[in-house]
């Protein structure tokens, strides 16, 4: 990914690092371009068996302005979808509330263009 040390630095990078430089909003100014969402990876690690099972779930978050977004490799339930507008203390999953189907199906388009966009392996973990 791009690196804002080197940015800020003057130091010269790779041309084909994805990402944004961060310089003009670290050093007081405003961003130039908006982005719809961001996107997180995670790689939980557990230090012992539980059961005889070592559980080392990997996800993806997917945060816009107003859900949150995650997918895991592991359980049965593996997608949660949080509307933080409504719950900003994200304490209802609403991933299987029919109500929010358009959202979850738009949050899971959007996870799965960014992860073909940037050739991220997780994609065969993702939801279609």
């Amino acid at each position: 990914m791009f690196d804002l040390r080197s940015d800020i630095a003057g130091i010269p990078h790779k041309a084909d690092l994805r990402g944004m430089s961060l310089k003009q909003i670290v050093t007081g100014g405003s961003a130039t371009t908006e982005r719809e969402f961001i996107v997180v990876s995670d790689h939980m690690v557990q230090g012992d068996k539980v059961d005889g099972y070592k559980p080392e779930p990997e996800g993806r978050m997917l945060r816009g302005n107003q859900f949150k977004y995650w997918v895991n490799s592991e359980g049965e339930q593996r997608e949660t979808l949080y509307d933080l507008k409504n719950d900003p203390g994200e304490m209802v999953n609403i991933a299987c509330d029919p109500r929010y189907k358009n959202d979850l199906e738009k949050c899971r388009e959007d996870m799965i263009n960014w992860a073909e966009r940037n050739r991220d392996p997780y994609i065969k973990f993702m939801v279609k």
